[in-house]
């Protein structure tokens, strides 16, 4: 037997040895998990072809992105997981869904989106301290060209409408809960002085920008359906080809974080879907004109309203199972 001085010595490793261990200790490097990579998907990082949905849920910072920016920034980006998935504006579809459980909240996000079409829902149930909360994001970019006979290098303003049909509701001090709507030209939110956008009756709010928001508040607790029609104003110049965005978002979080005891909760349900309704009209020199064309990369008329799809049985599971996991709250730690 070696004594046991001539166990414990130092041995020195072969050059075969280092290398080998180099080797391994490289290996295991890279088949070792990395932590999730954020793609901070907005609507100027997909191309002029392409649609995305994001869905959000964790811990909130209590920032307020617009639709069609990136909402990852109104999350701690220590406490929070995301799922986001890019599709084709040309026939493509995508789905995402996400949730969350800690000590300050239980919260799930899903929804499924096509070029002309956006169905989501998101739930929250949180302790009237911090900001937990979820969000689902969707949206699609198209690359148009509006065409006429004899108009073509004449500026003139596309009207287009959105539907929204949808529901919310909200318990406790602060539950609150809110969808959002916004269009884009040339990666550029439009402005109210570039045509006659109508926001419908959706809620008042002071911006510059062609927005339109619909939410609730609790405290006291109440509920509240959405049936209402947004129309857009694009200008352009027939002839020349610009990208569209057309993007929106549902939240349910939070509108205050506070020492109140007791929980709070929102639901935004809106899987009856934000839709494209058609073209409004096209003005020229605020008068309307016929006699025009609309082309598009993708192929889509968007003359007409997008027919609503058939929503997918696996997407209605999933809204339900994130609905059974809304639960009471307890101490365990995020799941990751």
């Amino acid at each position: 037997m070696l004594p046991l001085r001539s166990l414990l010595a130092p041995v020195s490793p072969t050059p075969g040895f280092r290398s080998f261990a180099a080797a391994a200790v490289l290996a295991l490097l890279v088949l070792a998990p990395s932590p999730p990579v954020h793609a901070a998907l907005d609507q100027s990082a997909i191309s002029n072809v392409s649609g995305f949905i994001g869905a959000y849920a964790g811990l909130q910072n209590g920032s307020n992105p617009d639709a069609g920016g990136d909402l990852e920034t109104a999350y701690l980006a220590s406490d929070f997981l995301f799922d986001e998935v890019v599709f084709a504006t040309g026939g493509g579809s995508a789905s995402a869904s996400q949730s969350y459980s800690g000590a300050l909240g239980t919260n799930s996000a899903s929804g499924m989106a096509q070029a002309g079409t956006v169905r989501f829902q998101a739930q929250n149930v949180a302790s009237n301290q911090g900001f937990a909360g979820s969000m689902v994001h969707a949206g699609w970019n198209d690359a148009i060209t509006l065409s006429h006979p004899t108009l073509n290098g004449i500026d003139g303003v596309w009207l287009f409408d959105i539907d929204v049909s949808g529901s919310f509701a909200a318990t406790g001090f602060a539950g609150s809960a809110r969808v959002e709507l916004s269009a884009y030209k040339d990666n550029l939110q439009l402005r109210k002085n570039q045509g006659p956008f109508d926001p419908g009756a959706s809620d008042p709010i002071s911006t510059d920008r062609q927005q339109a928001q619909w939410g609730i508040s609790s405290a006291p607790n109440g509920s509240r359906s959405v049936s209402d029609t947004v129309t857009f104003a694009v200008p352009f110049t027939f002839g020349e080809a610009f990208t569209l965005g057309v993007y929106s978002f549902a939240s349910a979080g939070k509108r205050s974080s506070s020492a109140v005891p007791g929980t709070s909760t929102a639901n935004a349900d809106f899987l009856s879907t934000v839709s494209w309704g058609g073209t409004n009209d096209v003005l020229v020199s605020g008068s309307p004109v016929g006699g025009f064309s609309i082309g598009a990369a993708s192929g889509i008329d968007w003359l007409a309203a997008v027919p609503e799809p058939h929503i997918p049985s696996g997407l209605l599971l999933l809204a339900l199972v994130g609905a059974c996991a809304l639960r009471p709250l307890s101490s365990a730690a995020p799941q990751r």
